[in-house]
């Protein structure tokens, strides 16, 4: 979208506050260089289960941010176009945003 530091999160989180009625339904997550899939995989897993508890019948937004500089892009594509992370489904919900 555009460089680092122009506000994206800043966007999606006030976007999904104003369809919200002001309740934060997005996590921001910080990719840097360095992240590995286990750490990965462990995020969207938790991603799942906070889905379960706080967002029941409601989209919960997740925000990749830097998403492009990661080293896994084998197992990013695999989350984006198949939602499917280490044989797990990513619930139908969650809506990715990277």
């Amino acid at each position: 979208m555009r460089e680092e530091g122009c506000g994206k999160a800043w966007i999606i989180l006030k976007l999904s506050q104003i369809l919200n009625n002001r309740e934060k339904l997005v996590e921001v997550f910080n990719i840097n260089k360095g992240i590995t899939d286990e750490e990965i995989i462990n995020k969207m897993r938790e991603m799942n289960e906070k889905k379960d508890k706080k967002c029941k019948n409601k989209e919960l937004w997740v925000f990749l941010d830097e998403i492009i500089i990661c080293l896994s892009s084998s197992l990013s594509t695999e989350i984006f176009i198949n939602r499917i992370f280490n044989g797990e489904n990513l619930e139908d919900n969650i809506k990715l945003i990277g």
